[in-house]
Order: C-alpha cells, then sequence, then structure tokens
C-alpha cells in the first residue's frame, strides 16, 4: 500500500512541477524549441577545418602577488570528419610552470563534435562520464524537476547580408543548492532554437567534504587526514562563458569558451582560468563533399618536419590522429602561440565584453537565489592558521571559533586565551555580500598589532617567536567596532577600507619563555611597547594593485595606506611602498622596493612607523628604528629559476623625527638568502652593519622574488 502511495503522488507531483516551473510563456516557448534541437542531433554537417587556440592559467593567491603554478598557450588545426579520421596538427605550444618552459601537447576534449551538446560540449567528457560526477542539463527531458525558468532580454545580431537574428535570454534557476545543478543565462534563437551563447556557474561550490559522493573512498580516507587549516576544501567555478557564431547563415559553431574559477584549501586560493576560440575556415554539409585529409597525407605535405604522435578513439567510435613537429623549439618559437590569457588577443573576447556576459548573469540570478539551508561550524585550535598563535605578550594563545553561515552571510564568533596573560579575547563578526563586495561589521576586545595587517599576529612572527625568540611585533589592547569593505573573500584583496571606534590601551611582555631559551639560550624577549592610552574614532583606507604575472617578465606593485582619527589624539598619516621585478635574461632577476611614510598632528605611540625584521629591514630586530617619519629601501639580486633562486641584497631605512634626520642614523644591513617558488618561501642570512652589528637569520613568506 504504501507502494502504490508513493507511485500515486508522483504522477501528481511531476506536472505540478511542470507547472511551476515557468514564470512566463515565453519562457516554456524557449524551454521547448531548444530542447527539440538538442534532442535532433545536427549530422548535417560533414566535416569541418578550423584553427582552435587554448590558453590556461593556474595562481596561486597571496597578499603581496599571486604567484603563477602554470600556464600553458596551444593552437591547432583541426581537420574534423563525421565518418572519417580527424587529424590535428599542431602548430604551436607552450608550457610554463616552477621548473621552466617546455612545448605542451592538444587535449581532445577541444575537439567541437556538431552533434554533442552545445551548453558544455568542451566540459561533457569531464563531467558527464561517471555517475557522480553529472550535471543536470537544463534542457534535458525533465529538466522542470530542477529548475525554473524565465525569459529576459532580447539580443539581435545584424548579418552581412542584412537579416537580423534576434536571440532571447533565458534565466535558469535551480530549484536546489547543489554542483549538480546549473544558475545559467542562455540566449536562444526562438525560430530555429539554436543555442546563441551562455553563461552559467553551479549552484554552489564542489566541497569534498560535504559531497562525498564525488570522492572515492581512498581519497576520502586521504581528506580526512588533512590539516583543519586546509579545510573546507572546495572547487568554485564562478563563470562559463561560451558563444557561437553563425557560419554561412546556415550554422551555428563555437566561437569561444571562458571557464573561471578557484580551488580552494581553508583560507588559501588558487584561482584558475582556460579560454578557446575556434577559428572556421571551411566548413562541408554536402553528402559528395571531398574528403577531409589524412594523416597520412598531411605528414607527407610537410615531409620530415611532423611525425604522428598518437591515435586513439575519440568518443569510442572515431579515429584521432595528432601530428607535431619533431623539433619542439618550432611550438614554442611559433607565430601562432597565442598571448597568455591575462593579454587582450583579438582571437579572443575582450575583458570587457566577458565581464559584461558575467555581471548579466549576476543580475540575472543572483547567488543568493538560490537558499541554501543554515550550516554551522565550530573550529579550535589548529583548525585554522589563525587560531593558534605565539608571542611575548600571550605566550601560546589558542582560539576556537563557531560560524553560522544562510546563502553568503555569514556570521561568527572568535574566542581566544593566551597561557602567560590569561586576557580573554573575543570577537564578534557578520559579513555579507553587497556589489560584488563584502561587507563586515564587528565588534571586538583584543590583542592587536601595530602593523595594522595582522602580520605579526600571524604564522611567520608567531613560529619565529616559539622557536628562536625573536618577536618583531609590537602590540597594544583594542576594544571597539568596526566596519569594514574589500573584495569578496574568492577575490584578490587589493583594496580595503573601514571605519572604526576604539578604546586603546597598553599591553605588557607577558612571557620570556621560547624553545631557543628552553634550549640554553640567553636570547629573552625584549620588553613589550608601552602604547598609549587612546579613545579613537577613525577612517583608514589601503589599496595594494599589482600589475604582471609571468615570473619571466617585468612586474610592478604600489601600495598606500592611509588612517585619520580623532578624539584623544588628532593625527592624519600616510604611507606608499612600491616595488618592481626586473627579469635580466632568462637566469637573473633583480628586484627594488622602497617605501616611505609620515604622519600629521599628534599621533600616539603606537601609530608611529616601525622597521627591524624581514618585512622591513633584515638584520635587524624589531622595532630597531621608530617615529612619526619612516623611509626605507631593499635592492635584491637573484640567479636562478622561479623554483629555487640564490639571492644577494641589501636593506637600509630610517624612522624618527623628520627635523633630527642625520645620515649616521641610516640603519643598513646586507647577506645572502634563498628563495623557493618565486618567494614563497624565502630564508636569508642578513647582517647588521650599522650600530648593532652582527647576524640573523630570517624565515618568512610571501617574499619580494
Amino acid at each position: 500500500m504504501p507502494l502504490l502511495i508513493l507511485l500515486a503522488l508522483s504522477l501528481v507531483a511531476r506536472p505540478l512541477l511542470a507547472q511551476d516551473a515557468y514564470r512566463d510563456p515565453v519562457a516554456r516557448q524557449l524551454v521547448e524549441r531548444a530542447r527539440e534541437t538538442r534532442e535532433r542531433a545536427d549530422r548535417s554537417i560533414s566535416s569541418y577545418t578550423g584553427v582552435v587556440r587554448q590558453r590556461s592559467a593556474v595562481m596561486l593567491r597571496l597578499p603581496l602577488r599571486d604567484r603563477l603554478l602554470e600556464r600553458e598557450e596551444m593552437a591547432a588545426r583541426v581537420h574534423w570528419s563525421r565518418d572519417g579520421e580527424t587529424v590535428v596538427r599542431l602548430l604551436a605550444s607552450r608550457e610554463q610552470g616552477p621548473d621552466g618552459v617546455e612545448a605542451g601537447g592538444f587535449d581532445t576534449n577541444t575537439i567541437f563534435d556538431p552533434s554533442g551538446d552545445r551548453v558544455y560540449f568542451v566540459l561533457a567528457g569531464s563531467i558527464g562520464d561517471s555517475e557522480e560526477m553529472w550535471i543536470a542539463h537544463p534542457l534535458a527531458a525533465n529538466a522542470e524537476d530542477h529548475y525554473r525558468y524565465a525569459s529576459g532580454d532580447t539580443m539581435t545580431v545584424r548579418l552581412p547580408d542584412q537579416r537580423v537574428i534576434r536571440a532571447v535570454e533565458l534565466h535558469v534557476i535551480p530549484r536546489r543548492p547543489s554542483f549538480h545543478y546549473l544558475t545559467a543565462a542562455l540566449w536562444i534563437e526562438p525560430e530555429s532554437g539554436a543555442l546563441v551563447q551562455a553563461v552559467y556557474r553551479p549552484a554552489r561550490s564542489l566541497d569534498f567534504a560535504r559531497d562525498t559522493a564525488f570522492i572515492d573512498a581512498d581519497d576520502l580516507d586521504a581528506l580526512d587526514k588533512v590539516p583543519g587549516f586546509l579545510k573546507p576544501f572546495e572547487i568554485d567555478f564562478e563563470n562559463v562563458v561560451v558563444q557561437y557564431s553563425l557560419w554561412g547563415l546556415r550554422h551555428w559553431l563555437p566561437r569561444l569558451m571562458r571557464v573561471e574559477g578557484y580551488f580552494r584549501a581553508g583560507s588559501m586560493r588558487v584561482p584558475f582560468s582556460q579560454e578557446l576560440s575556434y577559428q572556421m575556415e571551411s566548413v562541408s554539409d554536402a553528402p559528395d563533399a571531398a574528403p577531409t585529409p589524412t594523416a597520412a597525407e598531411l605528414a607527407r605535405a610537410e615531409g620530415d618536419s611532423l611525425i604522428q604522435v598518437v591515435g586513439e578513439e575519440q568518443n569510442g567510435r572515431r579515429r584521432t590522429t595528432i601530428l607535431r613537429p619533431k623539433d619542439d623549439s618550432r611550438l614554442i618559437r611559433s607565430e601562432e602561440l597565442p598571448p597568455p590569457i591575462w593579454d587582450e588577443s583579438p582571437e579572443f573576447a575582450s575583458e570587457s565584453e566577458l565581464e559584461a556576459l558575467v555581471d548579466k548573469l549576476k543580475v540575472s540570478v543572483p547567488r543568493g537565489t538560490i537558499r541554501e539551508p543554515v550550516s554551522y561550524g565550530v573550529q579550535w585550535g589548529t583548525d585554522a592558521p589563525d587560531l593558534i598563535r605565539f608571542n611575548r605578550v600571550e605566550g601560546l594563545s589558542m582560539g576556537a571559533r563557531a560560524t553560522v553561515r544562510y546563502a553568503e552571510r555569514e556570521a561568527r564568533a572568535t574566542v581566544r586565551l593566551g597561557i602567560a596573560d590569561l586576557r580573554p579575547n573575543l570577537e564578534l563578526a557578520a559579513s555579507q555580500p553587497a556589489a560584488g563586495r563584502a561587507v563586515t561589521a564587528s565588534v571586538y576586545h583584543q590583542l592587536a598589532s601595530v602593523d595594522g595587517t595582522g602580520q605579526a599576529l600571524g604564522m611567520g612572527n608567531s613560529a619565529g617567536a616559539l622557536l628562536f625568540g625573536r618577536d618583531y611585533g609590537e602590540y597594544y589592547r583594542a576594544t571597539g567596532a568596526r566596519l569594514t569593505v574589500a573584495p569578496a573573500a574568492r577575490d584578490r584583496q587589493w583594496y580595503r577600507w573601514s571605519l572604526f571606534a576604539e578604546r586603546q590601551r597598553g599591553a605588557e611582555r607577558g612571557t620570556t619563555w621560547s624553545l631557543a631559551r628552553l634550549l640554553g639560550s640567553e636570547h629573552a624577549f625584549r620588553p613589550n611597547l608601552a602604547a598609549d592610552d587612546a579613545d579613537l574614532l577613525g577612517a583608514s583606507l589601503a589599496l595594494s594593485p599589482w600589475w604582471g604575472r609571468d615570473p619571466l617578465a617585468p612586474q610592478a606593485g604600489v601600495e598606500y595606506l592611509a588612517e585619520a582619527a580623532t578624539g584623544d589624539h588628532r593625527f592624519v598619516r600616510s604611507r606608499v611602498t612600491g616595488r618592481t621585478i626586473l627579469p635580466l635574461g632568462r637566469r637573473h632577476r633583480f628586484g627594488l622596493e622602497a617605501a616611505a611614510g609620515e604622519s600629521w598632528g599628534t599621533t600616539p605611540v603606537q601609530y608611529h612607523w616601525f622597521l627591524g625584521g624581514p618585512e622591513t629591514l633584515r638584520g635587524y630586530g624589531g622595532s630597531a628604528a621608530a617615529g612619526p617619519t619612516f623611509a626605507r629601501g631593499r635592492a635584491e639580486l637573484a640567479r636562478g629559476t622561479p623554483t629555487g633562486a640564490i639571492t644577494l641584497f641589501a636593506d637600509a631605512g630610517w624612522a624618527g623625527e623628520r627635523s633630527a634626520f642625520a645620515t649616521d642614523d641610516v640603519l643598513v644591513a646586507a647577506g645572502v638568502g634563498t628563495s623557493l617558488l618565486d618567494g614563497l618561501l624565502r630564508l636569508d642570512l642578513a647582517r647588521s652593519l650599522t650600530h648593532e652589528k652582527g647576524w640573523r637569520l630570517e624565515l618568512y613568506l610571501d617574499a619580494l622574488m
């Protein structure tokens, strides 16, 4: 009996879903027409020849600048045949990773099959071949079970013969938040049902901890062993853009495809992007058309310059043969090689065109349209990199955080306690997206560092303080509230402005203990800064744009900070930092960094500028120089590759009252170091050359190079 009831309910539910699926009759007509066209495979094209260009990049996002992990550019001429052999001639190929540059290969998934899927034809091989890694097609039969539809704007295209093609936008809204379903805007030509353009993204990111069906048992066991600070581990496809053009006034064939997203492991993000363009040279739909050239015929035409590399079954029924030069250097030097994906190119869509399409999807179907259930999470200790730290005020400080998420909104409460000072820290914060930005409001009672960025309370300085007894930070206690606006967490944090109201008080050194002291070192932590008592109301602005991503090409960046406050003290201060990296041949690079800052008004001592330590002045301890004015610079010469290099460097800096400046007070240091992964990890041996002369070993992250 229960089985019969369930069957009856299912028979009633499907018509209700279909009736609920369409918000207007135009949307229903578009879906029905496009579905008919999709189900009727296009076998009218017997062959085509075209040039496929591909470019991609994978970066590692860090506060100073993004590091290039891998980039690739490729061009190939494809001779596709429906019933015969498909032949690919590789024209150009270049892969660049940490180990250098080499020629790459060809991905057969980039070959367009006119009878295949039009929405995600390139991705079909990766999302449609397994029972778990599937995505419900928005135009498939019974897709109303998963989606709702609404019509949107109309796009017109004027053809060379003065005909006007009209395409109507179809909004695709998933019924539930899952990586299995798409949020999309599809432009469909109403008469033919042809897809003209598509922009889509999964309804939510793929979180391997929650979406365990996507990974096998062995990988799931390995995921359980990943440290907590590297979780969540997820993949987010932020947008996919597909465009078609009308060939011979008869066939809609691909023009371009763009994919953007990122991998996430805890607070670490790895953005990736890939772009494809198609330049069709000939298309045949005549039954008596001349056959496409075979691999042997093409190889003979090119002589000994081409060799057959691979022959395989594509889609289980067609043989695909790839030809490439015997000399890989021809591929790397070829004029057919596309520029890197971050450069404009006439073969690809412009950044403004792509941004307009993505913005259209954001407006038509915002991310918050699909409401996820409220989720809760608790982290403590090593579950997050900012929940455990060590400094001379708190000693070892452990924290715990409770998080509540709803849609893209988040509320969190963080508490921590240091074993040396036994002073509780508390922060309550809530954030939500607004016009592509993240707006965060917080109230807090916590230990703060004078650098304003929290670097002194981060992993690098904590490790140095615990292991070597070197704490470069200066600290004070802050109680107050802050409103901050910055880019969304998935984007590079190149700007930040905030309004704050704070009560600031001093904090005393709480411990002299470190592992170095435990092992017999006589070095003890210096006293902490004697901060001024201050009740302040203020604002701050930080900008940090960076230009250039290729480690083999020039790069430059600027960092600007401005702060103003009133209350017990009234002041304005500003700092500017310029950085550049210049390649000198293939094995050498030169780096230069210069910074200066000034203060006006009555600044409390915690708002002075402080020099000392690997971030500002290597070879000297924290607060080696401090004052309302400062200037510093560093120069570096590296020999090696981005993977690993040996570096010679020199630092110089001064801080104090401008009227008291004297060249004898300038602190100078020099040394030698080693850099791994383009400055991701840096180890320097520095010697101070003025005042307290001596050697210091500096270990830190995210260096200039």
